[in-house]
């Protein structure tokens, strides 16, 4: 527009400066000692400037040729309020769930000569329901070039590395580089370790040093603590086994199939199984004139104790395939001196022991008494029981009620 004149209005109004209140294309330039366009109004693009004639591509553009601070707010107030304050307000006439409030980029070139956003902070509504209202808050950054999410925060919590991206997470104290560790490849946990995934069980990896290790506290000196294991979140799925200390009786114990307290060492060291297997049994009474020339079963329906409750129908069932103490007492009345012996037999699923009497002293003997001891091999479901066998002689023989015990234990 050479040589056009295009008037322009200064208006004095209540004390208020109006500069181009005919809303003219022409520009507003106020010059400095060492800037030709400190500030600057383009009168056509309807931007501000501030260092510069370019339009940046904001309604306000701040441009800097060096690396003092380009934009300060500041505040002299003494009170113990907010100040200075600086607000993004997106004053919505419809608010919906979901709205993007406001993004601040951090941005830069590639090598492509391209402007890219390097880190964005956004801010947006998660709930605009009035008296429940929720925000999110996201941290994004660049990843292989793309923008991915590293840090959200919404009304449900705070989440790292939302878009499940090959990002170790790490937290480093004053003399651990590795005080917490998350490996971002497969989500395995070190604890003061760096290289979690290197172990055979790599959930969860503490690097000890020593006498390190992990503690659990009690609240209280009546509490018990447990380690747990589960497989399951429905009743006892949720506690197959367990390790657990009760502080009341300082007393340390180990779990299986429900937590059941399977091993239990009290506070002097002392030992208890309560389901190992282990059974006594004997006569509820006499069994008279034992048959000759024939194994008899011995008669055991009375259990003294049954512990895992695997002795029935007098006969012990192995539970487990292990090696097991087996005990025999008989006693024996009107034992026959003219019997050629009498032999014990404890029979098992995979071989037969025995104990032999030769009852020839001359004359009967009003009792005497039998022993057999072994440790037997059993696999699991194998029986055991006794016999006795009389040769020749009299079928006068009883097994006395009293004497007469069976027992045994799993030993290993």
């Amino acid at each position: 527009m050479a040589n056009t004149k295009v008037p322009v209005e200064l208006v004095n109004l209540d004390g208020g400066v109006i500069i181009n209140e005919s809303s003219a294309d022409v520009d507003f330039r106020v010059e400095s000692n060492g800037n030709t366009h400190m500030i600057f109004v383009d009168g056509g693009s309807d931007h501000v400037n501030i260092g510069t004639a370019t339009d940046l591509g904001g309604v306000l553009n701040v441009h800097s040729d060096d690396n003092n601070d380009t934009l300060v707010a500041y505040s002299s107030d003494a009170d113990s309020n907010e100040g200075p304050v600086v607000r993004l307000w997106r004053n919505s006439a419809s608010p919906a769930d979901g709205d993007n409030l406001g993004f601040l980029y951090y941005t830069g070139e590639n090598s492509a000569d391209e402007k890219i956003n390097y880190v964005e902070l956004l801010g947006a509504t998660e709930d605009v329901t009035n008296a429940t209202e929720d925000g999110v808050f996201n941290i994004q950054t660049m990843v292989a070039g793309t923008s991915r999410s590293r840090m959200l925060v919404d009304s449900t919590g705070i989440v790292l590395n939302d878009a499940s991206q090959d990002l170790d997470f790490r937290v480093e104290s004053d003399n651990l580089t590795h005080a917490l560790f998350v490996n971002g490849a497969d989500g395995k946990v070190g604890i003061n370790n760096s290289d979690p995934t290197g172990y055979y069980s790599d959930n969860l990896v503490l690097g000890c040093d020593d006498e390190g290790g992990m503690t659990l506290v009690a609240s209280s000196t009546g509490h018990k603590n447990y380690i747990m294991f589960a497989d399951g979140t429905s009743g006892s799925a949720a506690y197959r086994g367990a390790i657990g200390y009760d502080h009341n009786l300082d007393a340390l114990s180990l779990g299986t199939a429900g937590g059941t307290a399977r091993w239990v060492m009290d506070s002097t060291g002392a030992v208890t199984m309560p389901s190992q297997p282990a059974f006594q049994a004997k006569p509820s009474s006499e069994q008279t004139n034992i048959a000759i020339n024939t194994a008899v079963t011995i008669v055991l329906d009375t259990e003294v104790f049954d512990q895992n409750a695997d002795f029935a129908s007098n006969t012990f069932t192995a539970p487990v395939t292990g090696k097991y103490q087996l005990n025999v007492t008989l006693r024996l009345q009107n034992v026959d001196s003219a019997a050629g012996y009498y032999h014990i037999y404890l029979k098992t699923s995979n071989r037969d022991y025995f104990s032999l009497l030769d009852p020839d002293y001359g004359q009967d003997a009003a009792f005497m008494t039998m022993h057999l001891s072994v440790l037997a091999d059993m696999d699991a479901s194998d029986t055991a029981y006794v016999q006795l066998y009389q040769s020749a002689g009299t079928a006068q023989t009883d097994i006395h009620s009293g004497d007469t015990v069976f027992s045994g234990y799993l030993v290993c």
